[in-house]
């Protein structure tokens, strides 16, 4: 049969996407403004509740048509071929499943492509979601790293009444647009709320890469303490997953007890990622203090297991930072302290103004990420080769071979980075209010003074030893 014989062919009738056949029905053909064309159903899940699509193949961003995805054009070329492979081929159906009435019945996630043993097809599905997130080449390059190189994920979740508090901020799309793109805001929450909608987000992601994860609330809720997700069932996560988030906060803040349960979970597996050269994520979402013993002590087998630590704070309270920043430094662990998306913008960007602060960044920090770049982010200036190393993760190593060295060619830099960023989505600044460039480059050619640390690096150590030197002739004079 030509269609199934032609391997070319048979790819033009799948969407690129779930890989699955397309029809008359669910998975009608649907041809986007950049001529890229996706299934009905994967392209709801892409869009879900956002106001515009960009393609997974080529990242171009469309708007959504008033009337939903139902009114983006049918690709009739495609209908054809199939119409016609009906009539060649009698094991493709006469008769297609009809468009029901109320639209397109979509699915609530991704086709778990693991359920038929196909891996190549899985990873392809994988891939296809997180390019659907809209993210810039490098980082949706880097949550597929971080999802092979953290097999498996904990978040120690507080829902502690103090969580009830409304000094959160939520982020939403507004009505109004900005170079094609939808207006972003922030809006004043509660705290619960505002992580609410971090554990939605990577609840969707886990359930749609099938990277496992496991929430574990510190206070039962609705019936729910732990969810596990990624492990193949979208349907009955994606409502566990709704449980848990639509949850009331109440209760105390026993944190040392959810720690001591991770740890007796990830050093049963510990052998096996080592052997792997693999990490588990531990991800602590809190605004408080423990209150059920001494959380250093409860943290520190941590040391001895292949972990990396993130500390997600729900608060800004200068005693509870204080409290996690005093673990940070009594213990030898890979960890990372995040404030809120506006705060932790704010730091970054007051060591390294060249920087836009996006949210993807900042919730592939909440992921975790073995990047060393995210160590010293919110902590140092950028040396002009960090600042290179910066560019590739957000664009991508490949597009970035050829860049040229910053400390070498300044002015060169900064304009092969402006042709890399027409050709990716902006992204939202929470300081400026407004849609921006990745990388700003007026700010870029501070560059050419940063060249100077090394050699006060070396001043300092030589005027360091010299010192030293001195008092030892000194002792021996005497």
């Amino acid at each position: 049969i030509f269609f199934r014989e032609h391997n070319m062919s048979a790819r033009l009738l799948e969407c690129s996407i779930c890989l699955q056949e397309y029809n008359s029905g669910q998975r009608m053909p649907k041809a986007l403004p950049c001529q890229h064309t996706l299934c009905a159903q994967c392209l709801m899940v892409i869009v879900r509740d956002k106001a515009c699509i960009v393609c997974p193949t080529c990242r171009e961003t469309s708007l959504v048509p008033a009337g939903g995805i139902a009114r983006i054009p049918n690709n009739y070329t495609i209908m054809q071929l199939l119409d016609e492979g009906r009539h060649n081929d009698t094991s493709i159906p006469r008769t297609m499943p009809a468009m029901p009435a109320s639209g397109v019945a979509f699915p609530e996630s991704y086709p778990d492509c693991s359920r038929d043993g196909n891996n190549q097809h899985s990873q392809a599905a994988k891939q296809a979601y997180v390019a659907s997130l809209g993210f810039p080449t490098g980082i949706a390059e880097e949550f597929l790293r971080s999802i092979e190189d953290f097999p498996m994920r904990y978040w120690v979740i507080d829902n502690s009444g103090s969580m009830t508090t409304g000094d959160g901020h939520e982020l939403v799309q507004t009505v109004g647009y900005e170079a094609q793109l939808p207006i972003s805001k922030l809006v004043s929450c509660s705290r619960w709320k505002e992580l609410s909608q971090t554990l939605k987000w990577a609840g969707d992601l886990a359930i749609n890469t099938s990277a496992r994860t496991e929430f574990r609330l510190l206070n039962p809720a609705n019936g729910v303490q732990t969810v596990l997700l990624g492990q193949g069932s979208p349907d009955l996560e994606q409502y566990m997953l709704d449980q848990l988030v639509s949850s009331t906060p109440a209760g105390k803040t026993p944190i040392c007890e959810q720690i001591r349960q991770v740890t007796a979970s990830v050093r049963a597996q510990a052998d096996e990622l080592r052997s792997k050269g693999k990490k588990a994520v531990v991800v602590i979402a809190t605004d408080g203090v423990s209150t059920d013993g001494d959380l250093t002590d409860v943290m520190r087998p941590f040391e001895q297991l292949p972990v990396w630590v993130v500390v997600r704070l729900c608060t800004d309270d200068d005693a509870i930072v204080r409290y996690w920043n005093d673990i940070d430094a009594e213990l030898e662990l890979e960890l990372d302290v995040l404030d809120d998306f506006a705060s932790e913008a704010e730091e970054v960007v007051g060591n390294n103004a060249w920087l836009t602060y996006g949210m993807p960044l900042h919730r592939l920090r909440e992921w975790g990420s073995a990047n060393k770049l995210f160590d010293l982010i919110d902590e140092t200036k950028f040396t002009p080769s960090q600042v290179r190393d910066m560019v590739a993760l957000v664009f991508g190593k490949d597009a970035c071979r050829q860049l040229p060295l910053p400390e070498v060619d300044l002015h060169g830099f900064i304009a092969e980075v402006e042709l890399l960023q027409k050709g990716e989505p902006m992204t939202w600044c929470p300081l400026t209010k407004r849609c921006t460039a990745w990388f700003i480059p007026h700010k870029l050619r501070s560059l050419k003074s940063g060249g100077s640390g090394g050699s006060k690096l070396r001043r300092a150590w030589r005027s360091a030893i010299s010192k030293v030197r001195g008092e030892i002739k000194g002792s021996k004079a005497k």
